[in-house]
Formats: structure tokens, C-alpha cells, sequence
């Protein structure tokens, strides 16, 4: 009975053992260097990096986070790494693929992460190397930066530190502190009275309130718009039939021998009403002669006395009238 027992419990002991040990093999598999991943005949490719820091061979090669191949091996060429990758075949890489080196987390092991490239571009062969290439931030690098960052933040620090020093002198009195209260309130009233007139205006009070609400004016507002745009789409017409040479108008714009006689016609009233002004000519006399206007005034009145004369006697002494008036 004893040694049913103690064999029971061994039992118990070497399955628990055992699933241990598969566990074991398979996180060794999992997250080590070794794949059971066969596509038959693979597809060769290299990529040159100017750091492959943290990258194995046996690595695993992804695109768009789907594995697609291995790291078959890790060795230096002219001063740059050249990776050597074994890769599924009918992936239709191009001559512009890019190659980059990702991490899985933040401290997890490193891949290469693979962009196919543009179809326009010719495919690229068996044995090519993948020149487009980006290595991954170390994180000795970020640290690195970590002073030259603060740096740059040293001076915010310190405006902030005198902006609140600033703040400090200032508030810290009673006087502060009283006009600190004053400003809160007027900021209150300003908002207070911000949103009575938000209110007004959805109302539609006021001449602003009116505007946003009448639906007459905004259609009357529509309507001068119209006539405006009327009135553009004319001006537009009439500047197209100015250009093409219609109308009267067009023509004396567009007509040369139009505008010289224009121009002539102008130029002799100019010379006449020069003439005019300096007293030339009968007109001019007639204009600037204070003794020939007295004459010729003269002459209408008498010719009035004539024609009243006329209309009150008889026809012969009429023409006696009438003689006498032109003889005098």
C-alpha cells in the first residue's frame, strides 16, 4: 500500500517534471534563436546598415508585422554592416524597398522591418542589397540628448521662475490680493454681461440682434446683393462690347480716325473760345464790347416801341412808324 503510494507521488512528480521541461524547451524556441520555419527554396536578399547594434542572426525579418523571413548573418563590409537575410520567395520586393531596425517593446529583441517599395520601380533580384536602410536609436544615444534638451528647457525654467517670483511680490501684499479681487470681479461682470448680450442677440434685440434674426432684412440684404452682382454682370458686358469695338461708344474709343476728328473738333471751340475771351472777331466783340451790348440793347428796345406802335394804328402810318424807328 506504502509503495502504491510512493509510486503514485513519483508518478505525480516526473509528469509535473516533464511539463516543466516541454515548457521550458518551447519558451527556449520562442524567444531564442531557433525556427522551424521552412518555405522551401528561400529568397536572398542583404541590407547595409551604419549600425546593427542589438541585432542577431537568426533575427526574425517582418513586413507590415507579419514574419517573413530570418537574419541568416551579421558581418562587416566597408565600414558599414551588411545583414544577409533569408526571405519567403514571391514577396515582389522593389529596386526602392527600405529595410529598418525595430524593437518589440521597449527592451525587446530587435528586427529588421521591411517596406516593399513602389511598384513603378523594377523588382529587385535574388542577391540584392536593400540600400534604403534605417538603424535604430540606441538608448545611450537618447541619453546623450538628454543634457542638450535640458539645456534648451533652462531658460523656459527660468522665465517661469521669474514670472512666478513676479506674481509672488505682487500678490503677496494686501494690496495685491485686493486688486487680484478687483480684477476677478471685473472679469466676472465683462463675462456677465458677454452672455446678456449673447442672450439679446438671440433674441434678436437691438440692430445687431435684428440682423442676425429679421428674415425681411436678410432679404433685402439677398436683394441688393443681386442687383450688385446685376449691375457687375452689365459693367462686365459693357467693358466685353467696349473691347469688341460695338456701339458708338466702343468706336470713338477704338476708331483712331474718329478720336483725331474728336480731338480737332475740340481744339477749334478751344481756339474759338480763345478768340472769344481775347475779344476777336464779331462774336467776340459781341461779348467784351460794353458800348456794342449798350447799342444792341438799345435796338431791341426800340424795335419793341416799333411793334407796340404797329398793333395801335393804321397800316400806312405803320410803315411811317417803322421808318422812322430804323432811321433814327
Amino acid at each position: 500500500m506504502n509503495r502504491a503510494k510512493s509510486w503514485g507521488v513519483e508518478a505525480k512528480v516526473g509528469v509535473f517534471v516533464l511539463a516543466a521541461l516541454l515548457l521550458l524547451g518551447y519558451m527556449s524556441l520562442r524567444v531564442g534563436k531557433f525556427s522551424f520555419v521552412t518555405w522551401g527554396e528561400q529568397f536572398p536578399l542583404q541590407a547595409r546598415f551604419t549600425s546593427v547594434s542589438g541585432l542577431a542572426e537568426n533575427g526574425r525579418v517582418e513586413i507590415a508585422g507579419v514574419e517573413v523571413g530570418r537574419i541568416k548573418a551579421i558581418h562587416l563590409s566597408d565600414g558599414r554592416a551588411l545583414v544577409d537575410l533569408l526571405l519567403r520567395p514571391g514577396l515582389d520586393l522593389r529596386q526602392d524597398a527600405q529595410a529598418r531596425i525595430r524593437t518589440k517593446g521597449m527592451l525587446g529583441e530587435k528586427y529588421i522591418e521591411l517596406e516593399l517599395g513602389s511598384p513603378d520601380n523594377p523588382a529587385l533580384p535574388a542577391g540584392g542589397v536593400i540600400s534604403r536602410t534605417e538603424s535604430a536609436v540606441e538608448f545611450d544615444q537618447l541619453l546623450s540628448k538628454v543634457p542638450a534638451l535640458l539645456d534648451d528647457f533652462r531658460p523656459i525654467l527660468n522665465d517661469v521662475r521669474a514670472v512666478s517670483q513676479t506674481l509672488q511680490r505682487v500678490i503677496g501684499t494686501t494690496e495685491g490680493e485686493t486688486s487680484l479681487k478687483e480684477i476677478l470681479e471685473n472679469f466676472n461682470q465683462a463675462s456677465k454681461s458677454l452672455s446678456q448680450v449673447a442672450r439679446g442677440l438671440e433674441r434678436g434685440e437691438g440692430t445687431l440682434g435684428k440682423l442676425l434674426k429679421d428674415d425681411g432684412l436678410y432679404r433685402e440684404v439677398q436683394g441688393v446683393v443681386r442687383e450688385v452682382q446685376s449691375a457687375a454682370k452689365n459693367l462686365t458686358a459693357f467693358s466685353d462690347k467696349l473691347a469688341r469695338g460695338d456701339g458708338t461708344i466702343a468706336k470713338l474709343v477704338n476708331d483712331k480716325g474718329l478720336y483725331e476728328q474728336a480731338n480737332q473738333a475740340i481744339t477749334r471751340l478751344n481756339r474759338v473760345a480763345h478768340k472769344i475771351d481775347a475779344a476777336e472777331g464779331t462774336l467776340g466783340k459781341l461779348v467784351n464790347d460794353k458800348s456794342l451790348y449798350d447799342d444792341a440793347k438799345k435796338a431791341v428796345k426800340n424795335v419793341n416801341q416799333a411793334m407796340e406802335g404797329i398793333k395801335e394804328q393804321s397800316p400806312v402810318t405803320m410803315m411811317g412808324v417803322v421808318g422812322s424807328t430804323v432811321l433814327r
